[in-house]
């Protein structure tokens, strides 16, 4: 369907199970993604000799996709969502299991009443971009588009969000497009 390549997000199983001490990982993501049988392959491959604490909140998309809009981040409301993981005392790692949950990680961190370790898979989705990149930017013999920027693609119409719009530009954005799914 796109010309561009895609590169799918996969929650950072394998390397909580690494560098998890305890074995005890918390698992922060939306309901979906908590209960996917994909996720529960990751941990059946990668952390089977783990615990896992799963969380799926849909309220945390909003909370950050509002984070990302300039409004404040309700830490109270947050600590609730996040209180099962603290229940465990051994818990030492938590999976940010959505693209949009690193936005909140200065408020995860400073909410937490004790350091744990958080993972999520951004980097290793950089290092992908950068390898489908290549020298010059091509990717599969294709210069991609947006050179001076990028696209960024919604399943609503977000143009008239005068906040999200200016928050995008100023991380480079050159695009909005709506992509009807």
């Amino acid at each position: 369907h796109f010309s561009n390549p895609v590169v799918g997000v996969v929650p950072a199983i394998k390397p909580a199970a690494i560098s998890s001490a305890s074995t005890t990982i918390g698992l922060l993501g939306t309901p979906g993604t908590v209960s996917r049988h994909y996720t529960q392959q990751l941990i059946d491959d990668f952390a089977n000799h783990c615990n896992i604490i799963r969380v799926g909140s849909r309220t945390l998309v909003e909370m950050a996709e509002a984070k990302l809009r300039g409004e404040a981040v309700d830490r109270q409301r947050l600590a609730g969502i996040l209180a099962p993981f603290f229940e465990d005392t051994r818990l030492d790692t938590v999976v940010l299991a959505c693209t949009h949950f690193p936005l909140l990680l200065e408020e995860f961190q400073a909410i937490a009443p004790r350091q744990v370790a958080w993972i999520d898979s951004g980097d290793a989705i950089a290092r992908r971009v950068t390898s489908l990149l290549g020298d010059g930017g091509r990717a599969n013999n294709q210069i991609l588009d947006a050179p001076t920027g990028f696209t960024y693609l919604a399943t609503e119409d977000q143009t008239d969000n005068a906040s999200l719009v200016q928050q995008l530009v100023s991380l480079g954005c050159s695009r909005m497009d709506t992509l009807t799914v």
